[in-house]
């Protein structure tokens, strides 16, 4: 085998004598292959293919980064990388980036001249002085030596052959190649110490060819023929079977040693069999102690003894296996039931197992661990560093466990933003992870660890994050230099090319590390993306992605559209509505037929109240599908006021679309579309408008949307709201600026045709159950209203309206443009209330606390913004918390029963209410108790109002000038409320059959007969 490489090596330098570059391509590929960790075959290739046009300039580039990831830092393969990047794109800033790299480096003649002309063409480079190296580096001497030594070695003379490998094995130190052979002339010289010298500092590199030099040093300790030679040699040879690999004339000399030594095949496979997992993980481990070594003076100082002892390999403790027997093996036991269920997110479950694990094995690591684990997902940073610097602090002192245990502690302290903390803790735990042999294994309870590019990617975000950039920048460079992917290290390199002006190459990183992640949860990425977008803009992405826009077509267009749609959909969940807007608006004008893009936009717009924009993105959608559907063409000239719009339109099908995804994304678009139009505008007659009514029929919001050109609309600080502007003042709206009743009937006949057409496409497809569910479940309720319910007449004698506006999440609805008499029987006003929905949908209160970044929490603020200084409010929240959150919670452990997270949620609630006081100031608030609609949830939902109506609740209620609303009996047979009962009693009550709607929200007939008194009784008081 070891001689194969060599004549290759002459192979390939006689065909580059020779000017035959495809024989010396050829021969380069198979030594690529063969010697996978040197850099010299695949920098000799790039060179090849650049100096000699031998291929694409992307796969010289390739080949150069593939030889900086085994040797970052080497010159050769810096200058091979900027002329590829010119050749590829004479524009790249990556150029700039590498000269200036090299500027600093040690280059040979021939390497300075090639710089000194990339200077000249990029005119960017500051001149520099070089320093001439005393040794080559370049790569076609090497080549010529390796030839050399194989003709020597064939034609006997071996000490010339050991003379050249020594000067290999110095100018190629990255390859393992030289010391193998270096190892194999000493053993045919008879030298067998020397061999084994040459080995063990071949091995102790962690270099490539483990099997291959175990084999050679224990030849050499066979050679070597003493007892404890005897011993080492057994050991070399066994480990050299276990990892494999050889060709078949090296199997031959395993097999023989083996023989020698009495040493069996492994069971089902032949001695020269490869274990790859063991031999894969070789490089990781070498290449990491150089960048995790640089620590800052402060943090090396501060901690040598720990520091030190973490260089060292950790003994395993005597339970950090699972014995068979006794006390451990239950404890065992215990923990794997806790995995079982942590995995699940059942962590209440997980917490009892692990207390039973304890109890049986105190300080055991696995389940120490897994309590941490827990406490971290929950948020509970500080609960994390005191289970294991103080309830348990024996897990960081031994075992398998102390890796992780210092990477929870340390991911705490970054979680809190304690980033001092979190660099000293990553300083302790970078060399404990380079001295890793083997991963603890699972079935004894141990969690997957923790990768070591990783802890070294946090480590330079630490680093750069409390202040000592130059380390956190040098150590960011190292990684990606082996692993562009990384994030944390993605985000301190994103950050120096920003401040460098550098967009583009940031923008490119961010996007292959969201690629390479694109499987993982979106939130990973979410620092990243958000940190790069605030500082970049859509233009620039879409340029990086495509330089040339206009060539963009079909499957293209749409890959590159999907891409800025997930850059938006990153920025919307956390809370960056605004760029995620303009994101999701760019990926629509590159794919315009993309239904999922132009879904999320139109959620994206309603989100900052743009809702007429979204209107019409949605009827351009429907309206570059009118040619083939039908039922498309309805929804459009529904919505533009056509007068002929045919009103048996039939329904589109699955089939009309490209797959199933894509028919339910169109359906859900036209359900968002009907939510918005019964939102903004009054279906039912507002006043008692006596005489006849004349003017247009047209809706005011149908002319605004025929008046705009989407396509032309940007995305800015401003927003086009469906809304008239007179329902956002607060006090008397008179009567000539209320919609006619004209208006009103036109609109309710737009909702009721678009209810029609949908209600028709949704049949039989259980959308319940799909990714549409909660436009489906939005549609169902809004076509009870229209179609189950009668709309209640407007008051007599009332010449204006004052808005009371209810914010809140779907129980919104059912209010939605209802008037409400709040008069007393000797008032002679002669103005009524209507109820302005202002919703945020899939409001909970756990996401508006302080803490939350969810988008749902900014567009509550932006709603409570948009409302007039004065106007009343009725807020309305706390539902969805009872149906998904708190049994949720509870299982995850985040509280110790469900009237303690309960408890919680009013809690939040509470200094919620507290925050919108401060922003209005001079506005009456009431609080709207949880509607007790569902059945499964009834328990919690009586319990939550209940703790509203608590005593200590009212009384920060009252501080905080806001009323709670006291309903009357909603069930059959409690005229005064529901009694005290077990849980399951109150999922059997009934509700009154006026309140019925859809299962999940009141009627709106319950304005007239619960909201109104109500309301009237505090307003009064």
């Amino acid at each position: 085998m070891t001689t194969d490489v060599c004549d290759l090596a002459a192979a390939a330098m006689k065909a580059v004598k020779d000017n035959n570059v495809p024989e010396a391509i050829a021969a380069l590929d198979r030594l690529v292959a063969e010697d996978a960790s040197s850099v010299l075959w695949p920098t000799l290739r790039a060179r090849l293919m650049l100096d000699k046009g031998a291929g694409e300039p992307r796969q010289a580039l390739a080949d150069a980064e593939r030889a900086l990831s085994l040797q970052p830092g080497n010159a050769e393969a810096l200058l091979l990388q900027a002329r590829a990047l010119k050749a590829i794109d004479p524009a790249s800033s990556g150029v700039v980036s590498a000269c200036a790299q090299l500027a600093s480096m040690s280059l040979t003649a021939k390497q300075r001249e090639e710089l000194e002309q990339l200077r000249q063409e990029r005119a960017t480079v500051q001149p520099v002085q070089y320093y001439v190296p005393t040794r080559s580096d370049n790569c076609q001497v090497i080549c010529e030596q390796a030839a050399a030594a194989c003709s020597a070695w064939k034609e006997g003379n071996k000490s010339h052959a050991q003379e050249l490998l020594l000067k290999l094995q110095n100018d190629d130190c990255s390859s393992s190649l030289w010391p193998l052979l270096l190892a194999r002339v000493h053993l045919a010289e008879q030298t067998p110490s020397e061999a084994i010298a040459v080995c063990s500092k071949a091995l102790t590199t962690g270099a490539y060819r483990r099997a291959d030099l175990l084999l050679a040093r224990g030849m050499a300790r066979l050679q070597a023929a003493s007892s404890s030679s005897a011993e080492d040699a057994k050991a070399d040879i066994s480990q050299a079977r276990d990892l494999g690999g050889f060709a078949a004339s090296t199997a031959q000399d395993l097999s023989g040693c083996m023989s020698k030594l009495g040493i069996e095949c492994r069971k089902g496979g032949e001695p020269g069999k490869a274990k790859t997992s063991a031999s894969s993980a070789t490089p990781a481990k070498a290449s990491a102690p150089a960048a995790a070594s640089k620590s800052s003076p402060s943090s090396s100082s501060s901690k040598p003894a720990s520091a030190s002892a973490a260089t060292k390999p950790s003994s395993t403790s005597s339970s950090s296996t699972a014995p068979s027997t006794g006390a451990n093996a239950g404890a065992i036991a215990a923990v794997l039931k806790a995995r079982q269920a942590e995995d699940k997110g059942l962590f209440r479950e997980a917490r009892m197992h692990c207390a039973e694990a304890l109890k049986l094995s105190p300080d055991l690591p696995q389940a120490v661990l897994c309590l941490a684990r827990m406490e971290l997902a929950n948020g509970e940073t500080s609960a994390v560093t005191k289970l294991i610097r103080k309830s348990h602090p024996s897990v960081l002192r031994r075992g398998p466990g102390r890796l992780e245990a210092l990477s929870l502690v340390a991911a705490a302290a970054e979680e809190a933003g304690d980033w001092d903390t979190a660099q000293e803790e990553l300083e302790e735990l970078a060399p404990l992870a380079q001295s890793k042999t083997e991963e603890p294994p699972t079935k004894a309870g141990w969690a997957p660890q923790p990768k070591l590019s990783d802890i070294l990617g946090r480590l330079a975000k630490a680093r750069w994050s409390n202040g000592d950039r130059s380390n956190g920048t040098n150590l960011a460079q190292q990684i990606l230099n082996a692993e562009q992917i990384q994030i944390q290290a993605c985000e301190v390199a994103c950050t120096v090319l920003i401040e460098r002006g550098d967009m583009a190459t940031a923008l490119a990183l961010m996007v292959k590390a969201l690629i390479a992640h694109r499987n993982e949860p979106a939130e990973k990425c979410a620092n990243l993306v958000c940190s790069v977008m605030r500082q970049c803009s859509v233009e620039e992405l879409t340029h990086v992605l495509a330089p040339k826009q206009e060539d963009l077509a079909g499957d293209q267009a749409n890959s590159i559209a999907e891409v800025v749609g997930y850059v938006g959909l990153i920025m919307k969940e956390r809370g960056e509505i605004m760029e995620a807007s303009r994101c999701y608006r760019k990926s629509v004008l590159l794919a315009p037929d993309n239904g999922s893009l132009c879904l999320n936009l139109m959620h994206t717009f309603a989100l900052r109240r743009d809702d007429l924009r979204a209107i019409a993105w949605g009827e351009r959608y429907f309206d570059r599908l009118a040619g083939k559907i039908p039922g498309a063409r309805l929804i459009s000239r529904t919505l533009r006021g056509d007068a002929d719009v045919s009103t048996d339109a039939a329904p589109w099908k699955m089939q009309d679309f490209s797959g199933k995804p894509a028919f339910h994304d169109a359906i859900a678009m036209g359900f968002v579309l009907l939510k918005l139009l019964f939102l903004a505008h009054a279906h039912a007659k507002l006043l008692d408008q006596h005489g006849s009514e004349s003017g247009s029929q047209e809706i005011s919001w149908q002319a605004k949307l025929k008046a705009m050109d989407v396509e032309k609309e940007t995305v800015s600080s401003s927003v086009s709201s469906l809304m008239e502007p007179g329902w956002h003042k607060a006090g008397e709206i008179a009567s000539g600026n209320v919609p006619s009743g004209h208006a009103c009937d036109a609109h309710q006949r737009v909702l009721l045709r678009l209810t029609v057409l949908l209600e028709k496409c949704r049949q039989g497809h259980d959308l319940h159950l799909t990714t549409v569910r909660n436009e489906n479940a939005y549609f169902g309720c809004i076509r009870e209203i229209l179609q189950s319910t009668t709309p209640a007449a407007p008051p007599r004698g009332v010449q204006s309206l004052s808005p009371i506006y209810v914010v809140g999440d779907s129980h919104v609805l059912p209010c939605a443009w209802q008037t409400v008499d709040l008069r007393k029987a000797e008032d002679e006003s002669s103005t009524c209330h209507v109820l302005i929905p202002n919703i945020v949908t899939g409001a909970k209160v756990w996401h508006l606390r302080e803490k939350s970044k969810f988008y749902t929490k900014a567009a509550f603020w932006d709603k409570i913004s948009s409302l007039p200084p004065g106007a009343p409010v009725i807020l309305i929240l706390g539902e969805i918390d009872c149906r998904e959150g708190i049994l949720r919670a509870v299982q995850k452990g985040k509280h110790n029963g469900v009237e303690a997270a309960l408890q919680a949620v009013v809690d939040t609630y509470l200094a919620l209410l507290q925050q919108v006081r401060k922003k209005l100031p001079s506005s009456e608030i009431f609080l709207h108790p949880v509607p007790n609609v569902l059945p499964e949830t009834r328990s919690l939902t009586v319990s939550f109002n209940i703790l509203l109506d608590a005593p200590a609740t009212q009384a920060k209620l009252a501080k905080a000038k806001i009323k709670l609303l006291n309903f009357s009996g909603m069930f059959v047979g409690h005229p005064n409320g529901p009694p005290m009962m077990d849980a399951s009693e109150y999922a059997k009550l009934e509700l009154l059959p006026e309140l019925k709607l859809d299962g999940t929200h009141l009627n709106p007939a319950y304005i007239a007969s619960h909201l109104t008194p109500a309301l009237k009784s505090a307003w009064a008081s």
